[in-house]
């Protein structure tokens, strides 16, 4: 060490030396020492006086005097920062640094607390460990495609770091090297990095983002430990990454996971599962996956107005089906006004809508959705004025709507068969309830308390009404039954005070579960089928128990009109199991037929249905009453005390009375015989080949 400083001694005072250099000497120029590590190449080995600015020289030269020969010149190439060249340098803001230089030593820059930044040449391949340990004021960094290794702790503690570029040609992140850069927001990682080292970015407080490419393998120990500000994490590979202990403990509990979409069991069956739900986010919503293939919906963005959760989402090489909405999951989602709730729904968790003050509409298509409970009913603080049912729907849950009073009218498809215990109880705005033709079961308490309601249609297809399933619908006047009723659970009209009229189709009366079914005592009437009224009046019947003296034969409804009202009119008198209808012609005009063909006039007719006849009247000329031409027909004597002849053969003769009834009728006739008849005037009916004339007759 002594000679090296006499030979730098000599060299300031006559910068001529008779000497060359050797391995290990040392130079100083412009402030900076540069030692020799080979006959042609020199680091950055220190600096002689304290300084701000450095510029580090690609080239240093030595001048040395060969005797009999002259000055000679010997250059060194700078090729390296040395281990601790710049340690502790506390004055140091900036430093340029040649082309020439190939490799930054360890701790080169350790505690350069001043040194605001560097720039890295494109010739640099290695930057040793902790080489800018603890600079605290440097801003930024980039770390050109040069750079193949970085070494641990290499920005280690510099805490003002904001921005870091990491060239395409690192293949690995080594261990402490970005920790506690607290001022780092976000940092994107090259595709050339296989592995991110033991807590290499360990404290960085401020990252929010970071992104990871599929061509990392390993993430180690503590990795992002203590981010607490990282929400946001996008791998890109389709196979995670090896996660090492605590590589995202303690960050926030809400960060959200990107990754490729059909990856997501991947992710989901990996220790990635430890630090985040395993998200998708799509049309505002947000899905986690549920371990079985499908999706469970657990929130949405606050400024959605119109929702449809689907059945599934698939792309074009894998589809999840949506099943279950959770805990939560659109909790005071105010702006939220209507919501279609996919057919593979089987699950709707606690408060699911709670707080949706503006949701007035809901489309329920879930076709096997589990029942709700008595404290998870989750459209109870819904304004929802609108319910409909989709086509598919076989079930609707327990407690479906359980306790909306904002709920107007509820109209159930052709597809349920089945409504649930309580699902609409305390609905008690309900104007109007429309039960869809394939329902066969009203659940216990169905609809108690629906207080507004007057009047309800029970289908032919419902075969049973469960318990207190209308009790309380105070208002309720008129209850029609359907034919195929078996059975009325206790209470199930009780309450409904204002009850007038009951109208059962069910030929057997439908059991009932006590005397309670209906309000005792009650002042409504009983109307029961034709045939029935036995039945349903036995003494021990609870029927007649409660409709004691009210129960009344509902017979089938006739119809009756004309063909036209100035020609005549038509009255029936019917029983619950027969009509007789009788035409009466006007003056002028005859009664031909009914709507059916028959031409009896009165008609006694058998009813099994309701039904409707029309009576048939004509003008009384000498014209066909179809229009129709006949070949020309003579008949006598007229007038007659007995018997008419005809020019032919007659397949029908009718004798019709001035009333329009038939009174006489003949077949295949030349001489008819109406001796029997009342003096007076009488018209002759001729049909042939279903042609018609009307001739008039006296009889004497």
């Amino acid at each position: 060490m002594k000679r090296t400083l006499l030979l730098i001694c000599t060299l300031f005072c006559a910068n001529v030396l008779s000497a060359q250099l050797n391995v290990g000497d040392i130079l100083i120029r412009e402030g900076v020492q540069y030692r020799i590590i080979s006959e042609n190449e020199a680091e950055v080995y220190g600096t002689a006086d304290a300084t701000s600015s450095i510029n580090i020289l690609s080239i240093v030269t030595w001048h040395y005097e060969v005797p009999g020969q002259g000055i000679w010149d010997e250059e060194y190439s700078v090729t390296s920062i040395g281990n601790h060249a710049f340690s502790y340098c506390y004055d140091l803001t900036s430093v340029t640094i040649p082309n020439s230089v190939t490799s930054i030593g360890e701790w080169a820059f350790l505690l350069c607390h001043n040194l605001t930044s560097v720039s890295i040449p494109n010739s640099v391949t290695s930057i040793g460990n902790y080489a800018f340990y603890r600079c605290y004021d440097l801003t930024s960094i980039n770390i050109p495609n040069s750079v193949t290794s970085i070494g641990s702790g290499v920005f280690k503690d510099c805490s003002s770091l904001t921005s870091i570029t990491i060239g395409n040609s690192v293949t690995s992140i080594g261990d402490y090297v970005f920790s506690g850069c607290s001022s780092l927001t976000s940092v994107n990682i090259p595709n050339s990095v296989t592995s991110i080292g033991d807590n290499a970015f360990y404290d960085c407080s401020s990252l929010t983002s970071v992104t990871i490419p599929n061509s990392v393998t390993s993430i180690g120990d503590n990795a992002f430990y203590n981010c607490s500000s990282l929400t946001s994490v996008t791998c890109l590979g389709e196979n995670p990454s090896t996660l090492g202990n605590n590589a995202f403990r303690d960050t926030p509990l809400n960060k959200v996971l990107y990754f490729p979409f059909c990856s997501i069991e991947n992710y989901a069956n990996s220790n990635w599962n430890n630090y985040f739900d395993i998200n998708i986010k799509e049309d505002g919503l947000t899905y986690v996956y549920n371990h079985d293939n499908s999706l469970k919906v657990i929130d949405c963005v606050d400024t959605i107005t119109s929702v449809v959760i689907p059945s599934n989402i698939s792309n074009e090489t894998c589809s999840y089906n949506v099943t279950e909405i959770g805990n939560s999951a659109f909790y005071n989602c105010s702006n939220l006004t209507s919501i279609t709730i996919g057919n593979n729904i089987t699950s709707i968790k606690d408060s699911a809508f709670y707080g949706c003050s503006s949701l007035t509409t809901l489309n329920f298509n879930a076709i096997n959705c589990n029942d709700f409970n008595s404290n998870n009913h989750p459209f109870v603080d819904s304004p929802i004025s609108t319910i409909t049912i989709g086509e598919n729907v076989q079930r609707i849950p327990n407690y479906f709507a359980y306790n909306n009073s904002l709920i107007t009218s509820i109209n159930v498809s052709n597809s349920v068969s089945e409504i649930g215990a309580n699902a609409f109880n305390g609905c008690s705005n309900v104007l109007s309830i429309s039960l869809g033709n394939s329902v066969t079961s009203l659940g216990d308490s169905a609809f108690y308390g629906c207080s507004n309601i007057t009047s309800i249609d029970i289908p032919n297809s419902v075969t049973e009404i469960g318990v207190d399933a209308f009790n309380g619908c105070d208002m309720m006047m008129l209850v029609n039954l359907g034919e195929n009723l078996s059975f009325i659970g206790s209470n199930a009209f009780n309450g409904c005070a204002f009850l007038q009229s009951v109208n059962c189709l069910a030929t057997i009366p439908p059991t009932l579960q006590g005397s309670s079914v209906f309000p005792n005592p009650n002042i409504a009437t009983l109307t029961v089928p034709c045939g029935s009224l036995e039945a349903y009046s036995s003494p021990t019947s609870f029927w007649n128990i409660l409709f004691n003296g009210r129960i009344s034969e509902n017979g089938y409804n006739v119809e009756i009109s004309v063909n036209d009202e100035t020609f005549g009119s038509v009255t029936v008198e019917s029983d619950c199991s027969t009509g007789t209808l009788t035409a009466t012609a006007n003056e002028g005009y005859v009664f031909l037929s009914w709507n059916d063909g028959n031409t009896e006039n009165p008609r006694v007719v058998s009813l099994t249905s309701d039904t409707s006849f029309v009576a048939n009247f004509a003008l009384i000329d000498n014209s066909s009453l179809l229009e129709a031409e006949v070949e020309s027909i003579s008949f006598y004597p007229n007038p007659t005390d007995s018997k008419v002849n005809f020019s032919q053969a007659i397949e029908k003769v009718e004798v019709i009375d001035l009333t329009g009834r038939c009174v006489l009728t003949f077949s295949n006739a030349r001489e008819i015989n109406i001796e029997s008849l009342p003096s007076g005037a009488y018209y002759l009916r001729l049909t042939n080949n279903d042609k018609a004339i009307m001739r008039k007759v006296i009889k004497e």
